[in-house]
C-alpha cells in the first residue's frame, strides 16, 4: 500500500504542477494597432499582452518590424524590435511623423510606467510624447 500511495501522490503533484505552469506562466498577445510607415518599409505596432498570474496583469508593448525582411534576416531581432512597454493605466498609440520617424503617444500614463528600450532602430527615430 505505501508504494501505491507514493505513486498516487507523485501523479497528483505532477498534474498540479502542469496545471499551474500552463495557466500561470503564459501570456497572450493581442494586436491593438498596426500602422505602416509612409514609405511602406516598416510597421509600428501596439500589442496588448494579457499577463498571467505570475506576471501580474495586462501591459502594452510597442514594436517596429520590417514589412519585407531580407531572406537572411531569419532571427526575430533582425526583423523587428520592441521599443517600449506600458505597465500601468493609460492608452498608448503609434503614428508615423515621417518615413524614418515614429511617434509613440501615451495618454493618461505615468511616465514611470513606460519602459523605453530604444529611441532609434534601423535608422528610425522613435519619439515619445506624454499627455
Amino acid at each position: 500500500m505505501p508504494k501505491r500511495r507514493l505513486i498516487r501522490l507523485i501523479g497528483i503533484v505532477a498534474i498540479a504542477f502542469a496545471v499551474i505552469a500552463s495557466g500561470c506562466g503564459e501570456s497572450v498577445s493581442k494586436p491593438v494597432q498596426q500602422v505602416m510607415s509612409n514609405d511602406g518599409r516598416f510597421w509600428a505596432r501596439v500589442h496588448l499582452d494579457r499577463g498571467s498570474a505570475v506576471v501580474g496583469g495586462d501591459w502594452y508593448a510597442v514594436d517596429i518590424v520590417k514589412v519585407h525582411p531580407a531572406w537572411f534576416e531569419f532571427l526575430p531581432r533582425m526583423q523587428g524590435s520592441e521599443v517600449c512597454t506600458l505597465q500601468g493605466p493609460g492608452k498608448i498609440d503609434v503614428s508615423w511623423a515621417a518615413p524614418k520617424e515614429v511617434l509613440v503617444t501615451c495618454a493618461g500614463c505615468k511616465q514611470q510606467d513606460v519602459y523605453i528600450y530604444q529611441r532609434a532602430w534601423e535608422g528610425i527615430t522613435i519619439k515619445y510624447q506624454f499627455r
